[in-house]
């Protein structure tokens, strides 16, 4: 019985992150309700989803602020500018979808349309990924997040759909409310960072290789030994001095004397 409430145990585990994705979607909107700090809650919440898809143990309140704070000025700017998109691509789409403004918009116009929001809001998914994970300026953030959305196409679409398909879910019954105070934001997110994770590991700098004690053990061939030997007495301290910084030494005594000289 006592088993049952171990730490280690995988269903202790799995509720511990539930909570967790509970608390992150609790800030997450508290933060994104003063509107201008939505960059910042973001990107603190893509933050601490890939912690925990990584399993990366960390406190989540501390974590979540820690990023928070440290994107607060970028996330800022590309929280504002992110917004902006999303309005003009949702005018658009009231427009050409409303019967009367449909005429105003001929059919390649609207194909293109189409075409050119569906490439923003691939991109824009990868936005706060890579500004929580890397340092970069918030041009070089949304250009390298163009590059992965489109260098990464299939994983853009599945990224874009775990967001809209929980919006049209919500728009059809107003029972999934609760669900979503709980999870709307938390649960799309680690489900991104399950896809995009990977892709970051590519770009991440390779980790410096763990030595063991393994690799400190001596070896018990008689050759290896007599090379470790020589090796040793032949080495020069790097604090005595050699032979040709004796001989330089007194070169340079003799210059200086014969300088003096003249």
């Amino acid at each position: 019985m006592s088993r049952i409430f171990d730490v280690d145990n995988p269903v202790m585990q799995f509720l511990e992150k539930l909570c967790n994705l509970v608390i992150i979607n609790v800030l997450t909107m508290a933060l994104c309700i003063p509107v201008i700090t939505f960059g910042p809650a973001m990107t603190a919440c893509h933050y601490m989803c890939l912690k925990i898809v990584r399993g990366e143990d960390t406190y989540i309140v501390k974590g979540y602020f820690h990023s928070f704070k440290e994107n607060l000025k970028q996330g800022i700017g590309t929280g504002l500018i992110i917004l902006l998109i999303y309005f003009v691509m949702g005018a658009d789409a009231y427009l050409m979808l409303k019967s009367r403004y449909m005429e105003i918009f001929p059919t390649p116009v609207r194909i293109l349309i189409f075409a050119v929001c569906f490439i923003l809001l691939i991109f824009t998914q990868w936005v706060f990924p890579v500004l929580c994970h890397f340092v970069n300026t918030v041009s070089g953030t949304f250009r390298n997040a163009f590059l992965l959305g489109i260098g990464h196409l299939f994983r853009s679409i599945v990224m874009t759909l775990v967001w809209i398909i929980p919006v049209l879910l919500l728009s059809f019954t107003y029972a999934l409310i609760p669900l979503f105070m709980m999870f709307g934001i938390s649960l799309p997110v680690v489900l991104q960072a399950m896809l995009y994770s990977p892709v970051f590991e590519k770009l991440e700098p390779e980790k410096p290789k763990e030595v063991s004690d393994a690799d400190f053990e001596l070896s018990d061939d008689p050759a290896d030994l007599e090379a470790l030997k020589e090796a040793i007495e032949t080495a020069v301290p790097r604090n005595k001095e050699s032979d040709n910084d004796t001989e330089l030494t007194n070169s340079e005594e003799t210059s200086a004397g014969s300088d003096s000289a003249k």
